[in-house]
C-alpha cells in the first residue's frame, strides 16, 4: 500500500456479475468520487468520453472472454470539470471462493502530464510538417518561375541560390523573435546585406506577423531589395531609401467576425539624386513581376507602384491576420 501511495497508483477491482466496481481513495480521487468503496461501473463510464467508454467495454469484455491483459488509456471528466487521463491496466481474476466468477483486478495511474507532453509533441510535428511541406512548395514555385527568363543554368542556380538563403533568413527569424515576428524585423533582415553605406529610413509601429504570413513578406521584400541593388539606390544610384508602414482603413465591408479587418500598407520608396532616362526597374511580366503578385496574394492584398524620373515607391497593401 505504501508503494502505491508514494507512485500515486490506485487499484480496482470489477465484479462483473453484481456490475459493481471496488475502488480505493485514490481512483475515487481520479473520478472525483467522495469515498473509496463499491460503486456501480457506469458510474466510471458515465465519466469518460463517449468514444472512450466502447473502447474501454469492449476491451473489458475480451479481457474476460480470452483472458490477457488489459491495458488501455482513457480520458475522463470528474464533476470539477478538470479533465484527467489515465491509463489502467488490469488482468483476469479467479475467485477462490464458491459461487463467484471471475473478476478484473488491477491499477489506474494518472497520466495526464505525459498525455499533454504527447499532444503538445504530436502538435509540433504537424506544424514542423506542414511549414516543410510549405517550403517545398514556395522552393518548387520558384524554380518554376526563375526557370522562364534564366539564360542559362548557372543564371538560375545563382538566382535561386539567392532567393532560398532569403528565405532561410526568414526562417532564422521565426526562431529567434518568437512566435510573433515584427513586420520592421522582416524588413531590416532583407535589406541588411545591401545597406553597409546606404542612406536607408526605416519608420513605423509594431506590426506583428504570423508565421504564415512571414514567407511571403520575406520574398517581397527580398524581391524589392534585390530589384533595388541592381537598379536603384541599394546599388550604383546615388540616393535614399525611405521604408514606412503602418496600418489602413478596411475596405467598407471587410471585416474579420464582429472585428473590421486592419489592413497594413508598406511604403517602399527610393529617391534618386539625379533624374533617371528609363524607369528604375525592367517593366513587364517577368518572374519578379510574377513572384510579386502571387506573394501579395498569399497575403490577400495587393502591390501598388508609382514611378517618375526621381523616384520610384512600392506599394504593399494586406490583411492583417
Amino acid at each position: 500500500k505504501l508503494a502505491l501511495d508514494v507512485a500515486r497508483i490506485g487499484v480496482w477491482e470489477l465484479d462483473p456479475q453484481r456490475g459493481l466496481t471496488k475502488v480505493d481513495r485514490r481512483v475515487a480521487e481520479q473520478f472525483g468520487l467522495e469515498n473509496e468503496g463499491r460503486y456501480p461501473a457506469g458510474t466510471f463510464f458515465a465519466r469518460m468520453t463517449e468514444t472512450d467508454a466502447l473502447r474501454v467495454r469492449d476491451a473489458i469484455e475480451t479481457t474476460f472472454a480470452e483472458g490477457g491483459r488489459f491495458d488501455e488509456e482513457y480520458r475522463i471528466t470528474p464533476p470539477d470539470g478538470t479533465d484527467r487521463v489515465v491509463r489502467a491496466v488490469a488482468r483476469k481474476r479467479l475467485s477462490s471462493m464458491p459461487g463467484r466468477g471471475a473478476s478484473l483486478l488491477g491499477v489506474n495511474l494518472d497520466v495526464t502530464a505525459e498525455a499533454e507532453v504527447a499532444q503538445m509533441r504530436e502538435l509540433m510535428l504537424r506544424e514542423m510538417n506542414h511549414r516543410v511541406k510549405n517550403l517545398f512548395t514556395v522552393i518548387a514555385g520558384l524554380m518554376r518561375l526563375a526557370a522562364r527568363d534564366a539564360q542559362t543554368p548557372k543564371e538560375l542556380v545563382a538566382d535561386m541560390s539567392r532567393r532560398i538563403t532569403a528565405l532561410a533568413r526568414s526562417h532564422e527569424l521565426t526562431q529567434t523573435i518568437g512566435q510573433s515576428s515584427r513586420l520592421g524585423e522582416a524588413i531590416a533582415v532583407a535589406i541588411d546585406p545591401y545597406s553597409e553605406g546606404r542612406e536607408i529610413s526605416l519608420s513605423g509601429p509594431p506590426v506583428p506577423i504570423s508565421q504564415d504570413q512571414l514567407t511571403s513578406l520575406a520574398l517581397i521584400f527580398h524581391e524589392w531589395a534585390t530589384n533595388s541593388a541592381k537598379y536603384g539606390v541599394l546599388g550604383d544610384v546615388g540616393g535614399k531609401l525611405d521604408i514606412t508602414w503602418g496600418f489602413d482603413a478596411a475596405p467598407e465591408g471587410d471585416t474579420a467576425g464582429d472585428t473590421p479587418a486592419r489592413m497594413i500598407r508598406v511604403s517602399w520608396a527610393e529617391h534618386f539624386d539625379r533624374p533617371l532616362p528609363t524607369p528604375a526597374t525592367p517593366e513587364g511580366r517577368g518572374f519578379g513581376t510574377t513572384l510579386l503578385g502571387l506573394s501579395a496574394a498569399q497575403l490577400g492584398g495587393r502591390i501598388e507602384v508609382e514611378q517618375t524620373e526621381t523616384a520610384r515607391r512600392n506599394i504593399l497593401v494586406y490583411t492583417e491576420e
